[in-house]
This record gives C-alpha cells, sequence and structure tokens, in this order.
C-alpha cells in the first residue's frame, strides 16, 4: 500500500499545476483579502444617523417565548435575555469608542415611523427575530423567521456603505456564535443558582476568511486524485496494478492515506502562512492540530469514493464536472463563500452535512479554543463521513472487478 501511496505522491510532485491550485491560488485569495482589509482601516468614517428598527421589544419577546414555552424557568429566561441581538447592537456595538461619537442611533418600532431622509443607514429586525434565536439555542429547533434587513442611503452619507458591511460583519458573527454555541448559554446551560465562566478568541473578518477559503480548496485534492486515477486508467496503470495482485484494501487503502496527507500537508502550509504573514493565530495549537487531521481523513475518505466513481463511471470531462459546479456548490452551501442562514436556515442545517461545512465549523471552534468536547460531535461526524465514503468506494471498486 505504501508504494501506492508513493506513487501517488511523486504524480503531485511531478505536476506543478497542482500545487498552483491547491497552494498558490488559496494563498493568493488570502493575501488579496488582507490587503482590502488593510485598505478600509485607513478609511476615516463621517458623522451619520442611524435608524434601528425593532418591531418587538426585548420585554415583550421575553413575555411572549416564556408564553409559548411555559416549562422554561427563569435562568432560561435569563439567558434569552442576554442573547439579543438588536439590543447588542444598540448598546454594544454602536458604542464602541470607535463608533459612539460617530454614529447617532434612533431606535423605532414601525418601520413606516422612519423619515428615510434623515437616515444614511436602516435596520430594522422582524418582530419573530429574537424568538427564532432563542427557539435555536434552547429548544434546537429551526425556523424561516425574516432576517435583519439593512438599507443604505448613501444621498445622506457616502460611509453608509461601510458602515453597513460592518454591520453585516456583526449580525454574521453573532449568528454565527449562536450556531456553534460561543455563549457558554448556548452550549453549556447552567443551573439556577451556578455560573460559569467561558472565554474564547474571537475570530475577525481575515480570519474567519482564511480558515473558509483554506477548508474550501482543500476539497480539490479530492478532484486532483481523480484525476491521476483517470489517467492511470487510460495508460494502463490501472491494469497493470491488477496483474501485480495489488489487492482492493491496499488500493482503496492508499488513496485514503494518500488524500489524508496531502490534504494535511496542504493546510499545515496556508495556515502557517498565513500564521508567520498575515498574524492568523490560534487559542490552543495541539486543538487546532486535531481538528485539521480529523478533517484531513474526512477528505481523505472523499478522495477515495471520488476516485472510484471516476475509475468506474468517470472520465476527465465528468471531473471537470465535479471540480466546477459541484464543489462550488458544496462551497455555498458549507459557508464557505458567505453566511447561508442569512439566506435560508435550511441552507445552513444542509451544509453541517458536508465535509467542508463541519470542517469549517470545528476548525473555527478549535481555533477559538472551544473544549475537545464541545467539538466531539463533529468530529464523530467527520471520522464517519471519512469511513462511510471509504467503504462506498470499496464497494464500487469491488464492483467494478466484478464485471471484469
Amino acid at each position: 500500500m505504501w508504494a501506492l501511496v508513493q506513487k501517488e505522491f511523486l504524480s503531485f510532485k511531478a505536476t506543478r499545476s497542482i500545487w498552483l491550485l491547491l497552494l498558490l491560488v488559496p494563498l493568493i485569495v488570502i493575501t488579496v483579502i488582507h490587503m482590502i482589509g488593510g485598505n478600509e482601516d485607513g478609511w476615516q468614517l463621517q458623522s451619520m444617523n442611524v435608524a434601528v428598527v425593532d418591531e418587538r421589544q426585548l420585554d415583550d419577546a421575553l413575555e411572549s417565548f416564556a408564553a409559548r414555552h411555559p416549562e422554561v424557568d427563569r435562568a432560561i429566561l435569563t439567558s434569552a435575555n442576554s442573547l439579543s441581538l438588536p439590543d447588542s447592537l444598540v448598546d454594544g456595538f454602536f458604542h464602541t469608542d470607535e463608533l459612539a461619537d460617530m454614529i447617532h442611533v434612533q431606535t423605532y418600532t414601525r418601520l413606516n415611523e422612519v423619515d428615510v431622509s434623515d437616515y444614511a443607514l436602516i435596520i430594522s429586525f422582524p418582530q419573530d427575530y429574537r424568538e427564532m434565536v432563542w427557539e435555536r439555542v434552547f429548544f434546537d429547533e429551526t425556523t424561516d423567521a425574516r432576517q435583519p434587513e439593512i438599507r443604505v442611503n448613501v444621498e445622506v452619507n457616502e460611509g453608509a456603505t461601510e458602515v453597513a458591511e460592518w454591520v453585516e460583519q456583526f449580525i454574521f458573527y453573532y449568528q454565527f456564535h449562536v450556531a456553534i454555541g460561543e455563549d457558554g448559554a448556548v452550549e453549556d446551560y447552567m443551573p439556577a443558582g451556578e455560573t460559569a465562566e467561558v472565554e474564547y478568541e474571537s475570530i475577525s473578518m481575515f480570519e474567519y476568511s482564511v480558515v473558509s477559503f483554506t477548508v474550501f480548496f482543500s476539497l480539490y485534492v479530492a478532484s486532483t486524485m481523480a484525476n491521476f486515477a483517470i489517467r492511470d486508467k487510460q495508460n494502463l496503470t490501472l491494469d497493470r496494478m491488477v496483474v501485480s495482485n495489488v489487492t482492493l484494501g491496499s488500493f482503496i487503502g492508499s488513496r485514503v492515506w494518500t488524500g489524508t496527507m496531502l490534504t494535511l500537508g496542504q493546510l499545515t502550509v496556508i495556515f502557517t502562512i498565513a500564521g508567520l504573514f498575515f498574524g492568523f493565530k490560534v487559542a490552543s495549537l495541539p486543538v487546532f492540530i486535531l481538528a485539521l487531521s480529523v478533517f484531513s481523513l474526512a477528505i481523505g475518505g472523499l478522495s477515495a469514493l471520488i476516485v472510484a466513481l471516476s475509475l468506474a463511471y468517470g472520465t476527465e470531462q465528468s471531473i471537470s464536472v465535479i471540480s466546477s459546479f459541484i464543489f462550488v456548490a458544496m462551497g455555498l452551501l458549507g459557508g464557505n463563500f458567505f453566511d447561508t442562514a442569512m439566506i435560508a436556515p435550511i441552507f445552513a442545517q444542509i451544509g453541517q452535512f458536508m465535509p467542508n461545512g463541519s470542517g469549517l465549523t470545528v476548525l473555527l471552534q478549535a481555533k477559538q479554543g472551544f473544549a475537545i468536547q464541545t467539538m466531539a460531535s463533529s468530529f464523530v461526524y467527520l471520522l464517519l463521513f471519512g469511513i462511510v465514503c471509504t467503504l462506498i468506494a470499496s464497494a464500487l471498486m469491488r464492483r467494478k472487478e466484478q464485471r471484469r
């Protein structure tokens, strides 16, 4: 088996264009994002008026939530009180040292009360928004409630677009942290009378982009290995393997280990460069390495599956379809480009069943310093994903041998 692994590595080493896709392209993307962020740092904020429309106030939302769920106790309501995005935005985000003197916020309960000509930015929250978040947090229920809306009026203030982007990032990270359990009340509910201090490293937009795009480009390890398999099939290298009595287990195992080690190497190089040149840091290096290893095993299993599919049914054209469309769709659903929950919660749920979606979540959690126990379910899922892919690949190759 290890001879087959060595052969795959030699094929990768001899093909320079592969390294362009797996290493250079993601590094270029990361560099561009870092440069854009640097340019934004030099932008000067001008004083502006912002309207926040909150259709249902916090007290009313808590009362409605308690009425719908009589089983909730005071501790849950206290936790729910702290999980309020409209209040965090108005009383927290807009009151930071950088914005407090420049942003003048006025709150409303109805959108038709707002004089659009007076405000550069209008942020509106639907009346069921808080309750939707609480349903997700405390009862693991997801609804299709409307998302916050941001209206930009550049005629009032040219800087409205930049501030709108900051608000969108704030909303995104709030929803992301709720989804993965960043707040202690989300994952580790404490009974009344008990307290717990849980501190996690914050994640910047740039750091999120580093992880998300690196995870996305790791998918191309699988399609690259499939292309090599197709070439082996065309030049009869695969037939020579069969004649030399290479066992099915050795063949599939070599693909799993090759995919795993290539992915782990790719991730290690990119994150190391990001750390050395762009200040990318992780809270716990051992936990982050463990997360990288588990995710790499999942991609290794996916690589074996796509190799088996390509040998059984595929051509180079079909591999191009996988790379151009299927992987991009996986990236969209997995949150590698933007938060799909902003479109519809069901998309984010589907994305978590994909290796890149689950891998993105677990790597971000590891970067922030989450306990391994919190990430255990994601670890188990990624390992099971790799195992299932390997078993399906073995079944496909066995069926192919029987047809010979």
